[in-house]
């Protein structure tokens, strides 16, 4: 059995206008095949399950760079750990509290010359995320990493320093750097995989990202793949490329792999 773990902002949703069209043959092909579909991303649970809705997706997903695992109560057969039950899902948690995210957060506000979502009203969040309102609102209901923008980049070596100083990391995606807690994408797919060698005999796993939030994810899969970024250039020369811009090189990783 394939199982697909994949980033969502610029990977299967276009950079600048969160299309998938450009990757609408692939998801064909995975429904058809009965694939598994991971979303694996930087967006909320309440972002992802907008795009589940979209995209018909049912599969278990991981929200925030790994700060959290959501599985639907009755997707596995057999019992294994979780932290709590939200709605109809049965969340493994990886990030840190949420209190000491922004207690942080706020120092670095002070101390640096950068903005993040806590400070961010919901017009400026529109303009750094180019979402429309009702979807720059479900980004900003975080709880296990919190997003900024640094308005000087040789900040950000003293920025991170700081981070790191007070026991919480920091990873950069396509827009944004997240502040978050001993997290990654990588932790979250690791035990996800675990589970689903529990359910099927054999599996094959493939990542497909496009930043350096999505390397930890892609080390834990069997075939890594990094798409293009709209400048043409690929965040990393360790893993797979996949020629094309977002969801067409989405497409592509598809149609090589399940043509396999």
């Amino acid at each position: 059995m394939k199982i697909i773990f994949t980033d969502l902002d610029g990977t299967l949703l276009d950079h600048t206008n969160y299309s998938f069209s450009a990757a609408k043959k692939g998801l064909q092909m995975i429904q058809h095949q009965n694939i598994p579909l991971i979303f694996c991303t930087s967006k909320t649970k309440a972002e992802i399950m907008y795009w589940q809705k979209q995209i018909k997706n049912h599969h278990p997903f991981i929200s925030e760079n790994g700060g959290g695992l959501f599985i639907p109560i009755d997707y596995f057969s057999f019992s294994f750990e979780f932290n709590e039950k939200i709605d109809s899902y049965y969340l493994i948690r990886f990030g840190a509290p949420k209190d000491k995210l922004k207690k942080v957060m706020k120092e670095l506000e002070q101390k640096f010359n950068l903005e993040s979502f806590l400070s961010m009203n919901i017009n400026t969040l529109m303009e750094k995320t180019d979402l429309p309102l009702k979807q720059a609102k479900l980004s900003s209901k975080r709880e296990f990493d919190i997003p900024f923008v640094l308005s000087d980049e040789t900040d950000e070596k003293r920025v991170i320093n700081y981070i790191y100083d007070h026991g919480l990391q920091c990873t950069k995606g396509g827009r944004f750097y997240h502040l978050m807690g001993d997290n990654h994408k990588g932790k979250a797919v690791s035990k996800l995989i675990r589970l689903f060698k529990r359910k099927f005999d054999s599996i094959s796993t493939i990542g497909i990202g496009d930043s350096e939030n999505d390397f930890s994810m892609l080390t834990q899969v069997d075939h890594g793949y990094l798409v293009k970024k709209p400048d043409n250039t690929f965040a990393s020369n360790e893993f797979k490329h996949s020629d094309g811009i977002g969801p067409a090189g989405w497409q592509n990783v598809i149609e090589e792999e399940l043509n396999r």
